[in-house]
């Protein structure tokens, strides 16, 4: 049997690692991982809870819905003297004329 230099427990002749040493070692790794793992289901909770809509829509925000689905569906967007659609800010995806 040997003494440890860290933690002075007897360990037998053969032992590379300490067992009490290296159980030490994995609870510090555990504990580094389970707090990596609680701060990154802290911010996707978070996340999630700013782009979930909390309450129903009411009859003209869904009729206003129903109608900004169908405008962009139709692919008929309306530039009055600019890039962006007027309706729904679609940039205009204009091509340059063809050089002859």
């Amino acid at each position: 049997m040997r003494e440890c230099e860290n933690c002075h427990n007897l360990i037998p002749e053969g032992m590379k690692i300490c067992p009490h040493c290296s159980l030490w070692a994995a609870f510090t790794i555990f504990v580094f991982f389970a707090i990596i793992f609680t701060c990154v289901c802290v911010i996707v909770a978070k996340d999630y809870s700013h782009r979930s809509f909390k309450g129903k829509l009411t009859k003209a925000e869904r009729i206003r819905f129903i109608n900004m689905k169908q405008h962009i569906e139709s692919g008929r967007h309306f530039y009055d003297k600019g890039e962006y659609c007027t309706v729904c800010g679609h940039k205009k995806t204009g091509r340059a004329p063809a050089k002859k």
